[in-house]
């Protein structure tokens, strides 16, 4: 492909190498339709209306590289012990700027589950990537989703076996170090997750950089639940302060599939995720809860969309904000309610709490609803702490800063507490205490 690439980083990337004799034709032939899909989008702007509250302008013109090697295993190996998220798990996939890295994961064998590396199932004709990759994402993607199927070097590869249920999580790590590159590095870890029917588990994802250097880390990932599994996903973003952090994930359930996603949006001077979850059978459930910080001068976007594509499903959703300093958070919310598809059970929540005069909030619950015999609510605030909250605990002789301390940690607890698995609900725990100034020594409960 000699066309130029439209302003952007992949300028300076160059056309994604094409090698058919290194990959199937599948896999082939998908990324030079992505490739194709990007030039002809070109990267988002204002004026798209879901970007409209997001300039990704100094993403656009970075000079981002691929980072040139793996080396540094020794920082990332700081970075994983830094985070303390827990030892108990079923296994740990690491990545280093994208590539997957043996000596830091651990694969213990059992047949419940398989887990590895996504490169080397992209040279197989068969197996279950050419069903699935790339195609729960479908159309529903955007510039930044396409870059990551045209230029994605590996990614992570799970696979639940029909009726098993995993007890331990397991745990999905990339690791930003921007190696050997004079210039920004940009990584595009993928993950494709399959849960079989019946089965169950739960999966942890980290992004996080052990520096404080400027990188893109651009994501997507893919979750397939088959008739009556369950997949609980837990997202966590800790990049460097001067990083970008654009993800996307994309969830579909099956008939009695229960598809849950927790996110935690910590790092990153400008962090966009989008959330795409598909409910394809009568009895599909999907869970969505979201808690994201702002201070300094971050800007922080939260994108989601269910679609109950089938009737008698339902979903809930609870996205919270805490905004400080001149940060802006954004959140845009989309229930989608298909012809047909009745007896829906959908509820939204939006919650914002506003720390400084200075930040900014912008909130947008939506619905689209096409049948007639549902039950879909949506609500959304922006405000600073309740005062009569506030009146309550200082009447028990707690001062008014501590009392608010104490107020906007248990805002934050809310969803952090939802997260089910001991270490790492005690491992964000820590982290919100490091971010909240005067959080109580307390963990969430």
């Amino acid at each position: 492909m000699n066309d130029p690439a439209p302003v952007g980083y992949p300028t300076a990337l160059g056309a994604p190498r094409f090698d058919s004799r290194n990959e199937a034709p599948w896999m082939h032939a998908l990324r030079r339709s992505m490739f194709e899909s990007y030039m002809k989008r070109g990267m988002p702007t204002p004026k798209d209306e879901d970007w409209r509250h997001t300039n990704v302008s100094s993403i656009a013109t970075t000079p981002f590289l691929a980072a040139a090697s793996t080396n540094g295993r020794a920082r990332a190996r700081d970075a994983i012990e830094s985070w303390d998220l827990g030892r108990e798990v079923a296994a740990a996939l690491v990545f280093i700027d994208g590539r997957y890295s043996p000596e830091l994961s651990a694969l213990p064998k059992q047949d419940a589950f398989q887990a590895g590396p996504l490169e080397a199932l992209w040279r197989r004709a068969d197996g279950p990537l050419p069903k699935h990759f790339g195609r729960v994402l479908g159309e529903n993607g955007h510039a930044f989703a396409d870059l990551n199927t045209a230029y994605a070097e590996d990614g992570a590869f799970v696979a639940i076996a029909r009726g098993r249920v995993i007890e331990r999580p397991i745990y999905l790590l990339f690791i930003s170090l921007a190696n050997g590159t004079p210039h920004p590095a940009v990584s595009h870890p993928r993950t494709l997750v399959l849960a079989e029917s019946g089965s169950r588990a739960a999966i942890v994802s980290v992004y996080g950089g052990a520096s404080e250097d400027l990188y893109l880390t651009n994501a997507v990932t893919e979750i397939v639940i088959e008739d009556g599994a369950t997949v609980e996903h837990d997202e966590l973003q800790i990049e460097s302060p001067r990083a970008f952090h654009v993800s996307t994930l994309a969830g579909r359930a099956g008939r009695d599939g229960r598809f849950v996603d927790r996110s935690f949006v910590l790092g990153a001077r400008l962090a966009r995720r989008d959330v795409i979850a598909r409910l394809d059978g009568e009895g599909g459930e999907c869970e969505l809860d979201g808690l994201y910080l702002g201070n300094g001068t971050r800007h922080i976007d939260a994108h989601t969309r269910i679609d109950h594509a089938s009737p008698h499903t339902s979903s809930r959703e609870i996205y919270k904000g805490i905004l400080d300093g001149r940060s802006h958070g954004v959140f845009h919310g989309r229930i989608v309610v298909r012809p047909d598809a009745q007896k829906i059970d959908a509820r939204q929540v939006n919650k914002n709490l506003i720390l400084s005069d200075a930040a900014l909030a912008n909130s947008t619950p939506q619905l689209q609803i096409h049948a007639d015999d549902v039950r879909c609510t949506h609500a959304s605030t922006i405000g600073q702490i309740d005062p009569v909250s506030l009146f309550y605990l200082r009447s028990r002789g707690i001062d008014e800063s501590a009392a608010r301390n104490l107020l906007t940690y248990a805002f934050a607890c809310e969803i952090a507490g939802k997260v089910r698995i001991p270490g790492l609900r005690g491992g964000i725990a820590r982290l919100l205490q490091s971010r909240l100034p005067g959080a109580p020594m307390e963990l969430c409960p």
